[in-house]
């Protein structure tokens, strides 16, 4: 009797802890704050068995607070040929800590990540989407899979994304002797050093009671202000490729190797191009016309298939197909260069949310994309290959300021690109404006683009009519006004540049109270939306553009009016850039002169009010109108 009472008490015990283990109730009120989840356990282990073998195991519950959560409450994970999964589960539980569903294998998605400019992928995604009846609720998923290289180790973000608090997690690695692990960690304590039964080493983080972090405009990377633990092998194995990872040059000759017999093109193109550039000797001049032909003659597909994320096609396969992907049409203009005794080198870069950020550490998450680099004197020439229509030489501004990995042989290294010039990426804007006595208005614009800011016509200067039109309705958002004609000119013969002729008319444009009309200053000049101030800034603030516009409008105005007010002069100058603005009168005339120039930097949080007191005080000029009355 006592022996069934006792397991009574325990089957109580058991259930009664199985039920309340994950109630939403027990997160502390600090955690919920300004959360709309909050990770209750995460528990990653990393095994790294040899440079062709890796697993990762993780345990995560999450519990979702609110609507805006339930993105947190979804499992997604991507796989390849190289990968694939032990298991995969999980469970639902309600808001007492109570299992509302267990998650099989057989629940989830295996679906393929093949895009629409993709003919070669391997890589797959096992999902799951959660379909909240009521909050708050949590989710438990638990995985193991297996890669079958240790060239890439994912990072490790305990909090993982904005309005998201952390109660518990940790990471442990464990490493053999002869395959050290390499590590950067920021915004976490030191790991502590621990001994594996099979004699491998052990290194452990942990991270706990995190409150939720507020996305802020213009902060810089999340790693930079939460915690963040970036993860390398030394050796790494692929394709049947063996690396180094301890430095960038052991990665650059690793890449090196996977270029090696892949710039076979014909002997028919090898003569054709040659024939091309036989009557030029301007270095700049001949790696424009090749660049022109491999333009001409190729375009861009997604290669994402094993060691063929890393390796591109030979050049005699662009050459017969007529497409590539970034790795590939490099390693094709690169190829066509060589015919022509011009020597270029390969150079991986980030975009998008990547780029080179350790100098010390060469992290394959810190690249996506190849470039071409073309020395030419103390400057060198840089080529995007990927793109049918992109001006030869162009510096955007993402690639401004960047670095890249030069691939040359035993000497791979970092390199900077070219500095954003405030004075070179320039948009100037000449419009004219004739208003009549009823406040309508015709006029004329030409915009010039050069430097990064050529951007701003880059759409435009490559697409047809109708899109030409719908762009530009949606660029220039002026109540009433209709465009009359409009025309693009481009240059990249030199230095890459384009202009923008637009024809409008506009009805009401000057707004009538009794005899007065009031003018915009300039209407296609604004600073824009403005951020709100913060009380409780926490990160830093980055501009990451640099450039200056320069705006002319001359008002035609119309007989019988005289001129009332006109705003005075006004300049600005200081931390994030400069204003001036002028109005001038010539006979019937007034004539408004607009410059800004932004800077790019990275600034204190402390100062992100004072950039938004800049920009406040711009807008407050811009909206100052003119005011004509009548006689």
């Amino acid at each position: 009797m006592r022996k069934l009472l006792l397991v009574v008490v325990l089957f109580q015990i058991t259930s009664y802890l199985a039920y309340s283990q994950w109630k939403s109730s027990d997160i502390p009120d600090s955690l919920k704050r300004n959360s709309d989840a909050v990770v209750r356990r995460l528990v990653t282990d990393i095994k790294i068995i040899s440079s062709d073998k890796i697993t990762i195991t993780e345990n995560i519950v999450v519990t979702i607070l609110n609507e805006e959560g339930k993105v947190f409450a979804n499992f997604s994970e991507y796989y390849d040929k190289d990968s694939k999964f032990e298991y995969v589960k999980g469970v639902i539980y309600n808001d007492g800590g109570g299992v509302i569903k267990g998650i099989k294998w057989s629940d989830f998605q295996d679906v393929s990540l093949v895009s629409d400019y993709s003919i070669y992928e391997d890589n797959r995604l096992v999902r799951y989407e959660v379909i909240p009846t009521s909050y708050p609720f949590t989710v438990e998923y638990e995985y193991r899979k297996i890669v079958n290289t240790a060239m890439f180790i994912p990072p490790w973000y305990p909090q993982g994304g904005f309005r998201l608090g952390l109660e518990n997690a940790s990471l442990r690695v464990s490493f053999p002797d002869t395959n050290p692990l390499l590590y950067k960690s920021f915004n976490i304590g030191k790991p502590t050093k621990t001994g594996d039964e099979d004699g491998s080493r052990v290194l452990l983080w942990r991270a706990n009671c995190l409150k939720a972090i507020e996305k802020e405009v213009y902060s810089p990377k999340f790693y930079e202000y939460s915690p963040a633990v970036f993860l390398g092998a030394k050796y790494f194995s692929i394709g049947g490729y063996n690396g180094t990872m301890d430095s960038w040059n052991s990665y650059g000759l690793w890449l090196e190797d996977l270029q090696k017999g892949r710039s076979d093109i014909s002997l028919e193109l090898y003569n054709k191009i040659r024939v091309l550039v036989k009557d030029e000797r301007d270095l700049r001049k001949k790696v424009n016309i090749v660049y022109k032909y491999m333009q001409s003659q190729t375009r861009y597909v997604s290669i994402q298939v094993g060691v063929g994320g890393w390796q591109p096609f030979p050049a005699s396969t662009v050459e017969k197909n007529g497409y590539g992907d970034c790795k590939a049409l490099v390693n094709f203009t690169r190829s066509l260069l060589e015919t022509i005794g011009v020597k270029s080198f390969y150079c991986p870069i980030g975009v998008g949310e990547q780029n080179i950020i350790f100098d010390d550490f060469p992290g394959l998450g810190q690249t996506n994309h190849i470039i071409l680099c073309v020395p030419n004197g103390n400057d060198s020439l840089w080529l995007e290959c990927t793109n049918q229509h992109y001006p030869f030489g162009f510096i955007s501004h993402e690639f401004q300021n960047q670095k890249v990995l030069l691939v040359d042989g035993v000497s791979s290294r970092l390199i900077n690109m070219p500095k954003g010039d405030a004075n070179k990426n320039v948009q100037i804007r000449v419009t004219n404006v004739q208003i009549d006595s009823l406040g309508d208005a015709i006029g004329n614009m030409i915009t010039y683009e050069s430097g990064a800011e050529l951007e701003n016509l880059m759409p435009e200067i490559w697409s047809n009519k109708k899109d030409q039109a719908e762009m530009i309705q949606k660029k220039y958002r002026i109540p009433g006004i209709v465009f009359k004609s409009f025309d693009y000119q481009f240059d990249d013969n030199s230095e890459p540049k384009a202009n923008e002729k637009i024809s409008f008319q506009v009805g009401g444009f000057a707004s009538q109270t009794g005899r007065r009309f009031f003018i915009p200053f300039n209407p296609f000049a604004q600073i824009g939306s403005i951020p709100n101030k913060s009380k409780k800034r926490l990160t830093d603030v980055l501009i990451d553009e640099c450039y200056t516009h320069i705006d002319t409008l001359k008002y035609s105005l119309p007989k019988g009016f005289n001129i009332e007010f006109i705003p005075r002069p006004k300049s600005i100058s200081g931390l994030f850039g400069s204003f001036d603005s002028s109005t001038k009168v010539e006979g019937d005339k007034l004539i408004t002169i607009r410059k800004y120039q932004q800077k790019r930097g990275k600034y204190l949080a402390k100062d992100f009010n004072k950039y938004i007191e800049f920009l406040l005080d711009i807008a407050k000029q811009d909206k100052q109108p003119l005011v004509i009355v009548s006689k």
